[in-house]
């Protein structure tokens, strides 16, 4: 099996990227930079092609060509960019309670906390909790540390967050918080980022129910625990493939099929169920000990709300008059400080605000939250085509506070109307005389070009109906007003059988005695085990336990640590995955131990 290599951004991109000027700023129309990037097996007769695009804020729609020469003679269809990153959750569970975030198998493992010297809140899950064996054909046991129901999905406690912004669309999205182990060890387990989208949301809880999960495990965030501090994170969720692992299904249980797999673009593209901080690999015999505590988590992710300019909105009314910073309604925050709108003293009237849609824009939600500190009451939403006659489309009463939290106190109502021009949001009356208020207003739906970052955005695809055993050509292509860029042409081979597909990765956490030994590895659909031969030369010599890498199509990381080895020694290492098909050596690789 042969990889392609990720290629590199082409001029344009580069002296963007050394200016330091944005289109915008500078007044110009760029054109797609565009990088072809890597491939990763899926079976023998699919692949993943990942690549990259720098639209620089405009519209842009990509597809992949492809062939077995360099005619390309195939394409995938085009498909449009997701719109910016800019949606934002916040939590800092100051408000008593878990807010909403449940941990452990019993979805209760998880307790909010108070600092008895500061007073301020956090959630702390202590192990060793519940084993969760339903992802051991793909990734191993979990400990389920701490998630939230993100989507469209009804949770059978608690309550969903139902994130801003649309369907939640983690593509690239932006991940910051605040964690500290307490006596915490790992024995083995990584704590890393999780997510779970439901095939078919509407039959979750029933016998039909389907999902997929996804493990980030280009990032793991375990060192951060060992200090005993808070430490604070921040990584990105990168839409590529190579970061990523399927997390494989439960074959022991009832209905083998209800973890499935499905595209990553499309899981991370709309996460209807729920995301986890959770702890994979773990060792059910030796159980990581200790606790976890967690605060601050801040997330950023796509924002398809009609109302924000990026997307065509604009505001055409509103009280007060220009100056007015409405704005705060659709900056992409739910609430806090300076991210919430207030009105003038006293008010004594219903207050008014009008959006102009995009031409074609379709609204199919709207979500209105809650000004936690001057909250409204009533609210009344409207549409119109012309800006003159409007049809009403509901009236609500918006809670003062509720039980979860103010991430959770807002309205949701999905609406059947034809294309609106106009939507206009009154708020009738509050809980306070003297202002009322409100949080984030967000009209979702279709119809419109959506307007992107000026930064780099990360695609890939699956590539079906492959020949076994055959080099095939590709390229990343992207489209918007300024032009077609087209990146460079790679290649990559499918498999000719069902041996697995190993790669050697990096050596970590290198001590004077130890180390840790990575890897990717695609069992192929058969039934895999893995190790690693390592010693100090390219004769290795010595190997690790034999250890289950599952049974799934795509490529999912391995890891085994080393211990008792010589300070200041060079060592050599290798995957290697053994199934009914054969036996694949991963390449040689080499790493030095520290002096002490």
């Amino acid at each position: 099996m042969k990889f392609a290599h990720p290629l590199r951004p082409t001029a344009v991109g580069l002296l963007l990227a050394l200016s330091g000027l944005s289109p915008a700023l500078a007044g110009q129309v760029i054109p797609c930079a565009v990088a072809t990037g890597a491939a990763t097996p899926l079976g023998v007769q699919a692949m993943t092609v990942n690549g990259r695009i720098q639209p620089h804020g405009l519209p842009t729609r990509y597809w992949f060509e492809f062939g077995p020469d360099a005619n390309f003679a195939e394409r995938t269809a085009a498909t449009p960019l997701p719109p910016q990153l800019a949606a934002y959750f916040h939590e800092d569970w100051q408000g008593g309670g878990t807010a909403g975030w449940g941990g452990g198998m019993s979805q209760r493992d998880m307790r909010a906390v108070s600092d008895p010297q500061t007073g301020e809140g956090f959630i702390r899950i202590t192990e060793p909790t519940a084993d969760d064996p339903n992802h051991v054909d793909g990734v191993g046991t979990l400990h389920l540390s701490k998630f939230i129901y993100s989507g469209l999905v009804v949770p059978r406690r608690g309550g969903s967050a139902y994130l801003g912004g649309g369907e939640p669309d983690f593509r690239d999205a932006e991940v910051s918080l605040r964690l500290r182990g307490q006596d915490f060890k790992p024995n083995g387990a990584e704590l890393l980022w999780w997510t779970q989208r439901m095939i078919d949301a509407s039959v979750q809880f029933t016998d039909q129910w389907e999902c997929t999960n996804w493990a980030y495990t280009g990032v793991t965030l375990t060192d951060a625990l060992a200090s005993g501090k808070w430490e604070k994170v921040s990584y990105r969720l990168e839409n590529n493939s190579e970061l990523w692992s399927y997390a494989g299904n439960n074959l022991a249980q009832e209905r083998a099929e209800r973890y499935v797999y499905a595209p990553l673009d499309r899981s991370l593209g709309n996460i209807n169920a729920d995301f986890f901080h959770l702890l994979c690999f773990v060792d059910p015999a030796h159980s990581p000990t200790g606790s976890i505590d967690f605060d601050e988590i801040t997330l950023r992710y796509r924002n398809y709300s009609l109302l924000r300019a990026a997307n065509g909105g604009a505001l055409v009314n509103q009280p007060g008059g220009p100056a007015d910073p409405a704005d705060r309604l659709t900056d992409g925050w739910r609430h806090g400080p300076d991210r919430m709108w207030r009105s003038a003293a006293h008010p004594a009237a219903a207050l008014e605000f009008v959006y102009r849609l995009a031409p074609g824009a379709q609204a199919e939600t709207i979500m209105v939250h809650q000004n936690t500190e001057w909250p409204a009451k009533e609210i009344e939403v409207l549409a119109s085509a012309d800006g003159r006659t409007w049809t009403p489309l509901f009236q609500r009463t918006l809670e003062r506070e509720v039980p979860l939290g103010p991430n959770f106190n807002f309205v949701r109502e999905r609406v059947a109307t034809p294309a609106a021009g106009f939507v206009k949001i009154r708020i009738l009356s509050g809980y306070r005389p003297e202002h009322w208020g409100l949080g984030e207003v967000e009209v979702i739906g279709s119809g419109v070009a959506w307007g992107t970052d000026d930064d780099w955005y990360n695609v890939n695809l699956d590539i079906t109906g492959l020949q076994p055993g055959t080099t095939y050509h590709y390229r990343l292509v992207a489209e918007n007003a300024a032009g077609r860029a087209t990146g460079p042409a790679a290649t990559f081979t499918t498999p000719a059988s069902r041996a697995p597909v190993v790669q050697s990765g990096a050596a970590k956490r290198l001590t004077a005695h130890s180390a840790l030994l990575t890897g990717r590895l695609a069992p192929l659909g058969l039934r895999t085990e893995y190790y690693f031969e390592y010693g100090r030369d390219a004769s290795y010599g010595k190997r690790t336990a034999a250890v289950y890498g599952g049974r799934q199509d795509s490529p999912r990381l391995v890891q085994a640590a080393l211990t008792g080895l010589g300070p200041d020694t060079i060592y050599h290492y290798r995957l290697v995955a053994v199934n009914s098909e054969g036996t694949s050596l991963g390449a040689d690789q080499a790493f030095r131990t520290s002096t002490r």
